[in-house]
């Protein structure tokens, strides 16, 4: 049920576990994972209310890739320099200032 859905979906354990499938099929080429992308993004918010110390980066196109905050995606044309687009933002510990999980960018 889509209640059990957002129930799960907010544990930690599991939105972990979500961005990593995401993360793998967008590296994996999958076309189709844009729904998942949303899925994944509207349950984060729901995941905040109960854990406030996280926030999703605030990563843009634009934006200087940077090893520590970005994972490049198999299909950049660069190593390095601007990025491209942003094919699925990472999260971060604002307490601390951890990376949690990078952002999967092209450049």
């Amino acid at each position: 049920s889509i209640k059990g859905l957002v129930a799960c979906g907010v544990q930690e354990k599991n939105i972990t576990n979500l961005w990593e499938y995401t993360k793998s099929e967008i590296i994996n080429g999958n076309e189709q994972i844009k729904d998942v992308v949303e899925l994944f993004y509207l349950l984060f918010q729901r995941f905040i209310l109960a854990f406030p110390m996280y926030q999703l980066q605030q990563t843009n196109a634009g934006d200087e890739f940077d090893l520590q905050w970005h994972i490049k995606h198999n299909e950049s044309q660069n190593m390095s320099g601007e990025i491209q687009s942003v094919l699925l933002q990472g999260y971060q510990n604002i307490k601390t200032q951890k990376c949690i999980k990078q952002s999967i960018v092209k450049l």
